[in-house]
């Protein structure tokens, strides 16, 4: 339990390090014991809360493995609403890795699978609203763009996710500049700045990131 709660406690803080050093405490103690049906979903959902660590860490490469291995044990133990979680966060690494131009089928599958359990407004569906966000601001959709904009804002409201707050407020600028507001993207750029100030320390990459926006906006 601890050890869980180490793990979770890494995943918000973005803390790589201390994420893996949980994970091979709970995936050792797990292999002490007789193999049973709960192993397979406490290494599905360790492999998950670590690809997702390690995404927001910008270890991408170990980010897709771990990801890719949480959504084939949530699948092979029917654990649904793990699966869209991983999916969801895998969506956004193939963006990350491959740039918006690539497939999304990730995002799509995580979108379709929590509609058909009826979780369309869970929180794990925003990463995969994200993705398909930007897939379709790069494709020249703005209309589509917005629309799941929307869903990955409403998403996210339900988790506590700053590096998910920043790709989201950094999208909206960049779309309110496409759409000949730069005015609007510079407020949407201060108003998460705004509210960054109460939640800490920015983000490593998040200055830099930023004055790039205001700039180009």
């Amino acid at each position: 339990t601890m050890a869980l709660a180490e793990l979770a406690t890494a995943r918000l803080e973005g803390d790589f390090e201390a994420a893996l050093t949980a994970a091979d405490a709970l995936l050792a103690e797990a292999a002490e014991h007789v193999d049973g049906p709960e192993d397979g979903t406490r290494e599905a959902l360790v492999r998950a809360m670590l690809g997702e660590t390690a995404l927001w860490a910008h270890d991408l490469i170990r980010a897709g493995e771990e990801l890719r291995r949480a959504v084939a044990l949530a699948r092979a133990h029917r654990l649904d609403h793990l699966a869209v979680a991983a999916l969801s966060s895998l969506a956004l690494h193939d963006v990350m890795v491959f740039g918006p131009a690539d497939e999304q089928e990730h995002g799509q599958q995580a979108i379709d699978l929590a509609a058909r359990r009826g979780w369309s407004r869970i929180p794990q569906c925003a990463c995969a609203h994200t993705a398909l966000a930007l897939h379709a601001f790069y494709d020249l959709a703005p209309e589509r763009a917005a629309r799941h904009l929307e869903h990955a804002q409403d998403a996210a409201a339900g988790l506590r996710r700053p590096h998910l707050d920043f790709v989201l407020a950094h999208l909206q600028a960049r779309m309110c500049g496409a759409d000949g507001r730069p005015r609007d993207g510079l407020r949407v750029l201060e108003d998460f700045i705004a509210v960054q100030r109460h939640r800490g320390a920015a983000l490593r990459l998040e200055p830099v990131s930023l004055a790039a926006t205001r700039a180009h906006l």
